[in-house]
């Protein structure tokens, strides 16, 4: 029998309209967004197959609507500080229609204490995801710790350099796809 496959939303949060945003700027260049959310983009290559990434919702671009959140079973949010208010608001969202938030990035690194997320994959995503999913996949989404951090998982799982990085020539290449 095959197991369900696990639907993953990828959904970037918005940057505030402050100076930094370019907004007005990229208004004036024709351009949607400053940046790419390349970090949450290599982390959907990063899924074993039990799990499929959906379309990309990166806020600055597009709206996220109740129909991307009613047809996935986690969302995943990749965020910096300034992009709490709207990640809490994607959270917010997700668990009014009783979905669980995969939180990551340098917000919940640096506060998983304020991301509001069911778990939080902090540190380099490289040493932290996989024992989340292979746990996930094990328990079926239950009875699972909120942080997994550096600390906190098994040692050895991927190669490190001298200074304790993951080696990324082992990394995927990023789902531009999505």
């Amino acid at each position: 029998m095959k197991n369900k496959i696990i639907k993953v939303l990828p959904v970037f949060p918005s940057f505030p309209d402050t100076f930094w945003s370019f907004k007005h700027s990229m208004d004036i260049v024709g351009k949607k967004a400053v940046m790419t959310p390349t970090g949450l983009l290599t982390v959907m290559a990063m899924l074993p197959e039990e799990f499929e990434a959906q379309k990309l919702v990166d806020l600055n671009v597009e709206p996220l609507t109740d129909e991307h959140i009613r047809n996935t079973d986690y969302i995943f949010t990749s965020s910096m500080i300034v992009q709490e208010k709207s990640h809490n608001e994607i959270v917010e969202r997700a668990h009014s229609l009783g979905k669980k938030v995969v939180a990551g990035g340098p917000f919940p690194t640096t506060r998983p204490d304020r991301t509001g997320a069911d778990y939080n994959i902090t540190g380099e995503a490289e040493v932290t995801l996989r024992p989340f999913l292979e746990a996930d996949l094990k328990s079926n989404g239950s009875n699972l710790r909120r942080d997994w951090t550096e600390k906190n998982v098994e040692k050895g799982l991927v190669e490190l350099t001298k200074g304790g990085k993951p080696i990324i020539t082992h990394t995927p290449l990023t789902r531009w796809d999505l």
